[in-house]
C-alpha cells in the first residue's frame, strides 16, 4: 500500500447503519476490512468481518455478497476464516482496479494468480503501486482457494439481486465461458493434454453402461487389509506395522477415495497435507503428472517467475520424465480427470465416509516413519522396499500382484466379475455414493469425472438390484389391491 493510500484511507470516515465499528484491521488501496455488528435473525449481537470497496471516484460502501456469503456458511466459517476471505475478495477488488487502469490486455484471471505468488514490485503503473510482496506457491494456493470458494458460491448464484457486485461481473462472465470451454482459467499459458481432450471428447461415443460391473464386496475390506496385506513373518500383535503398508495405503485411496489404481503412483510425499477442516484427517492432492505445480522448494528459487510444473522438475531435479510418460516398467496411466484446481492442475481426494481421511493420515505417519525407504533419485511417495528395485518408485504391476496374492490369502478369486481386481474398490466407491442418494453433481466432483455421464458405469443398479427392487414393489403393490379386495364388515364390497 503507498503512502498516498494510506493517507487516503486514513481521512475516509466510513458511513455505517449497523452500529458501532471498529478499527479496520486490513486496509487495502480501495478497500478495508473492518469487524462490525451485523445483526442476523438468530443473533441480534453477532460481529462479523466486513468488507467495504470504493474506487477512485466512489464512496465506500460495503460488500454485501460476502456478508450472504457468511449468512450461507453460518457457524462453519470461523472468524480468523473470514477475515482471511474478507481480505482476499478485497485483494482482487484492489487488482480488478489497477487491472482496469494499467490497461493490460492479460486476462485478468490469468494475471491475478500470477501476482500473489510473483508480486507486483516488478510490474509497472498502477499495477506496481499495490507493492503485493512475492508469497510462497503454498500460500498462494491457501488463498486462492479461500477465494475460489466465494467465486464458486457467487457464480451459482448469477443474477441474484443479492449477489450483484458490477466489479465481478466481467470477472465471473470469462470465468464461466472458460469453464464452459474446457479452457484453463491459469498462470500459465499451455496446456497440449487440454487440446487432446477437446479432440477425444468431440469423437466420444455413447456411454454403455455394463450393469453387472462388480464393485469389491464392502464385508471382505476388513480382512483383505488387515490379513491379506499382512508382511510375511509379522504377528497380527503388531498392529499397523505387522502390515505392508504401501499396499494398504493404494488400497484406501481406491476404496475410501475412489482413486483409479494407476492415479496413486503419480503421488509426491508433499502431496499429503492436513485436512485445514479436520487436523486429524489426510487431504491428498493428485496433480496433474505433467502440468502440476511442483513442490514448494522447487518453487523458490523461481520467485516472480511463472510457477515451476512437474514436467521440468522431474527433469531438472531428477532427470526423468512424468510417469505418464515412462516407457518402462514404472510407467503408470492417467485419465484426464476433473481438476479441482485448475491453475495449479490438481484435484482433492474426497473420502467417503470421511473416516478414512483419518485412518489413511495415521497409516501415512507410519509408512514414512517405519517403512518407507530413502528414494533413490526421485520424489516419489510410493517406493520399493526389497530387492534390486528397493528404493525405486513402486510399480503398478508390483501392486496388482501384491492385491492378487492378498485376495487368494483370504480365500477369494481374482476376477474382475467379481469385483476382486484393484478397479473393483473404485467401483465400490461409486456404489457406496449412489447407496447415500448422493447428488449426481456431487458424485460428479468426487469421483473426477469431467462429464456427469461417467459416473454412470459406477452408479448404475446392477441386474440383481434392479430385480430385487422390482420384487419388493410388486409385493407393496399387490398388498395393495389385497386390501381393496378384502370384503367390509358388513359382508358388502369396499
Amino acid at each position: 500500500m503507498s503512502n498516498a493510500a494510506k493517507s487516503l484511507f486514513n481521512t475516509i470516515s466510513v458511513p455505517s447503519t449497523d452500529g458501532p465499528q471498529t478499527t479496520p484491521v486490513q486496509p487495502g488501496r480501495f478497500y478495508h476490512v473492518s469487524h462490525e455488528l451485523v445483526p442476523s435473525l438468530t443473533d441480534p449481537r453477532r460481529h462479523i468481518y466486513v468488507l467495504r470497496t470504493w474506487g477512485s471516484d466512489s464512496k465506500p460502501v460495503r460488500f454485501e455478497p460476502l456478508v450472504q456469503y457468511f449468512d450461507h456458511l453460518g457457524k462453519r466459517c470461523e472468524p480468523k476464516r473470514q477475515r482471511r476471505i474478507a481480505g482476499m475478495v478485497g485483494r482482487l477488488h484492489d487488482f480488478t482496479q489497477a487491472h482496469a487502469l494499467s490497461g493490460s490486455s492479460e486476462p485478468l484471471w490469468v494475471a491475478f494468480p500470477e501476482a500473489l505468488v510473483g508480486g507486483t514490485e516488478h510490474l509497472t503503473g498502477p499495477l506496481k503501486d499495490l507493492m503485493w510482496p512475492p508469497a510462497s506457491p503454498v500460500s498462494a494456493r491457501a488463498r486462492l482457494g479461500l477465494l475460489n470458494g466465494f467465486l464458486e458460491w457467487v457464480s451459482d448464484r448469477a443474477g441474484s439481486p443479492v449477489t450483484s457486485a458490477p466489479w465481478l461481473d466481467p470477472l465471473l462472465t470469462a470465468r464461466r465461458a472458460s469453464q464452459r470451454a474446457r479452457h484453463a482459467t491459469l498462470p500459465y499459458r499451455a496446456h497440449t493434454w487440454d487440446a487432446h481432450e477437446r479432440g477425444r471428447a468431440s469423437a466420444r461415443q455413447p456411454v454403455v453402461i455394463d450393469r453387472d460391473a462388480v464393485a469389491f464386496d464392502e464385508r471382505h475390506l476388513e480382512e483383505l487389509l488387515f490379513v491379506g496385506f499382512r508382511r510375511t513373518g509379522a504377528l497380527p500383535e503388531h498392529g499397523a506395522l505387522s502390515l505392508d503398508l504401501k499396499d494398504v495405503l493404494i488400497t484406501i485411496l481406491q476404496h475410501g477415495g475412489g482413486l483409479r489404481s494407476c492415479e496413486a503412483f503419480h503421488l509426491f510425499e508433499d502431496d499429503i497435507g492436513i485436512d485445514p477442516n479436520d487436523p486429524l484427517s489426510a487431504e491428498v492432492r493428485l496433480y496433474h503428472p505433467e502440468d502440476g505445480w511442483a513442490p514448494s522448494h522447487a518453487q523458490l528459487k523461481r520467485a516472480g517467475r511463472d510457477a515451476v510444473r512437474r514436467e521440468e522438475y522431474l527433469r531438472e531435479w531428477y532427470g526423468r520424465v512424468p510417469r505418464n510418460r515412462d516407457a518402462s516398467g514404472q510407467h503408470a496411466g492417467w485419465k484426464h480427470l476433473r481438476l479441482d484446481r485448475p491453475g495449479e492442475a490438481y484435484s482433492v481426494v474426497r473420502w467417503f465416509p470421511s473416516e478414512w481421511g483419518r485412518v489413511f493420515l495415521h497409516l501415512f505417519n507410519l509408512y514414512l516413519a517405519h517403512q518407507r525407504p530413502t528414494a533413490a533419485g526421485h520424489p516419489f511417495l510410493l517406493v520399493s522396499d526389497h530387492g534390486p528395485e528397493r528404493g525405486q518408485p513402486y510399480t503398478l504391476q508390483s501392486y496388482r500382484q501384491a492385491h492378487a496374492i492378498a485376495i487368494r490369502r483370504i480365500g477369494l478369486k481374482v476376477a474382475k466379475s467379481l469385483g476382486t481386481t484393484p478397479h473393483g474398490h473404485r467401483h465400490a466407491y461409486g456404489r457406496r455414493l449412489a447407496a447415500a442418494e448422493v447428488s449426481t453433481g456431487v458424485v460428479q466432483v468426487a469421483m473426477h469425472h469431467r462429464s456427469p455421464l461417467s459416473q454412470l458405469v459406477y452408479t448404475a443398479p446392477t441386474t440383481r438390484e434392479i430385480a430385487d427392487e422390482i420384487e419388493r414393489l410388486s409385493r407393496r403393490l399387490l398388498g395393495r389391491f389385497g386390501a381393496l379386495s378384502e370384503p367390509s364388515e358388513d359382508g358388502g364390497d369396499e
